[in-house]
């Protein structure tokens, strides 16, 4: 078991991020769910569908999460590669937590999760290097890179583990921020689309060379039929497909967790 001081500073830890304006309650969860399978060494190497299944949140939601708390220095990660788990150790955050009282609560932030999705990778200070071409020398035409067409699967399969699919500043998360979809619904939305395309979907053959952009049309265009907007609320609410769905992933979840 761990000692009374590391559990003490855990408590402590969680404590600070549940008063930081910066977290939602899913980053909370998150933090809560790593620092408790940590061992004595104060290591923990969850993946990242353990620590969704603790925190009782989606997968994708959790990848933003735990890269949100490594921005803001809550947590310390060691990537892990395709046969490995990440390593988490306790963090210090960088900046002093920005107090609720007084803050509008945000249940998620689009940008910043790293979210990577990142969903709040750091910038790189260093400028970029800038092509100046001497006095008459002729630019040289860039080459186009062929791109690939690939199944979702194959494309799927082209990233770590542990890695966002698409990138938070992607317009498909922008649009949805415009919209004012709710987070928990583009959550279900990216299942029911892995369902739809993925291995053993009914669109499993499908190829394309940009599948952010597919994403993208099938959220801006509802191909999936999810969710309505409810004119009397003034806020979406879930269809009956929807609610299904819904249903369908949190008795998965149980079912994981028992």
């Amino acid at each position: 078991m761990a000692d009374e001081a590391g559990l003490l500073a855990r408590w402590k830890l969680v404590l600070a991020a549940s008063r930081d304006a910066r977290l939602s309650r899913g980053d909370v969860a998150v933090l809560a769910a790593i620092l408790d399978r940590m061992n004595d060494a104060g290591v923990a190497w969850p993946g990242l569908g353990t620590v969704a299944t603790d925190a009782g949140i989606a997968r994708r939601t959790a990848v933003r999460s735990v890269t949100r708390l490594v921005d803001l220095g809550y947590l310390q990660r060691a990537s892990g590669d395709r046969t490995t788990s990440n390593r988490y150790r306790m963090g210090t955050p960088r900046d002093e937590p920005v107090p609720r009282d007084g803050l509008a609560p945000r249940d998620e932030p689009v940008t910043g999760v790293g979210t990577n999705l990142s969903l709040g990778v750091g910038t790189n200070s260093s400028p970029e290097p800038t092509h100046m071409n001497l006095p008459n020398e002729p630019e040289k035409p860039r080459a186009k890179r062929a791109r690939t067409s690939l199944t979702f699967h194959e494309w799927c399969k082209t990233f770590p583990d542990d890695a966002e699919l698409i990138d938070q500043n992607h317009a498909v998360f922008r649009f949805a921020e415009r919209a004012k979809i709710p987070p928990e619904f583009m959550d279900l939305a990216w299942e029911a689309f892995h369902r739809l395309y993925g291995k053993g979907g009914l669109r499993e053959r499908k190829r394309y060379t940009d599948w952010p952009r597919v994403v993208q049309n099938a959220i801006e265009g509802d191909w999936l039929r999810l969710w309505r907007f409810d004119q009397i609320s003034q806020q979406y609410v879930l269809t009956t497909a929807g609610l299904q769905l819904q249903q369908a992933l949190r008795a998965i979840a149980t079912q994981k967790a028992a």
